[in-house]
């Protein structure tokens, strides 16, 4: 009897600064702190910034290398172990392919690309944790290659078993989030949807703003919110300085706590 496949979780967002990035590395952690075999991969075609999450200093442009191995099948474990990166802290233990190093290498990698190196990576990992980015259309082509622009977040949206959707918690977030969310079910993705409202300010705004914001999505997209993740600068900046994910700064942080509570009753 086969092994079940891996569990593959999406990160996507309409643009915007809403913390995309920063809530993907912190699922990444918590299931890292299970003790799943975890694996992050930066698959932002347009700001890939995973690295800084996790204080690495110089990246290397993994997803490409491996995508150009695994479309040509030559991608095995010593040549993923050369191009992923460790990320040890405590008993917290994960790899991390690193996104594209210049913006114009997007034709790198493709749909072709992203599915190959999940092919690869579900036979050796528990938890695959993908960060994509926000633009869904895939009109843009590229004059020599013919790679759609946005050929990654959607095979990385496709393949995933699991689909975080986040949006901000003002007014604006939530008016784009229901705008862009159109385009994203338009995908008719297989893997099960969750919203998370992130950056909210419990302690200003509290229960009954909450309420507004969940009610406002489901009578305009039609879905409910999983959880609200608090807004916590003070974290957020010990996180930047450790260079480690919020999830390891901020011990008592509400948003560590409503991250993991996410991950354990929706995602495990």
């Amino acid at each position: 009897m086969s092994s079940p496949k891996a569990k593959v979780v999406a990160l996507w967002s309409p643009s915007g600064s809403l913390g995309r990035t920063t809530i993907a590395a912190c699922i990444a952690t918590e299931f890292a702190r299970q003790g799943s075999r975890t694996l992050v991969i930066d698959a932002d075609s347009y700001a890939p910034s995973m690295e800084f999450q996790f204080g690495i200093e110089q990246s290397q442009a993994g997803i490409a290398a491996v995508a150009r191995a695994a479309i040509h099948e030559r991608l095995d474990e010593a040549l993923f172990e050369k191009q992923a990166v460790d990320f040890q802290h405590g008993k917290v233990s994960l790899r991390i392919l690193t996104g594209l190093s210049m913006p114009d290498r997007w034709q790198e990698v493709g749909f072709d690309g992203v599915n190959a190196i999940l092919e690869f990576a579900e036979e050796h990992f528990d938890c695959i944790v993908i960060d994509v980015a926000a633009p869904i259309e895939l009109q843009i082509v590229h004059e020599k290659s013919l790679v759609e622009r946005n050929a990654m977040t959607v095979a990385a949206l496709k393949r995933a078993t699991h689909v975080v959707a986040l949006s901000g918690a003002e007014a604006k977030d939530v008016h784009r989030f229901v705008w862009d969310y159109q385009q994203l079910k338009s995908l008719e993705l297989p893997g099960e949807l969750f919203v998370l409202v992130n950056q909210f300010r419990t302690a200003t705004l509290g229960r009954s703003a909450a309420k507004q914001i969940a009610d406002s999505i489901e009578r305009l997209s039609g879905c409910q919110v999983a959880e609200f993740i608090d807004f916590d600068q003070s974290a957020a900046d010990r996180a930047k300085l450790d260079g480690v994910p919020i999830t390891l700064a901020g011990r008592n942080s509400s948003a560590r706590s409503q991250i993991a509570k996410f991950v354990l009753t929706r995602l495990s």
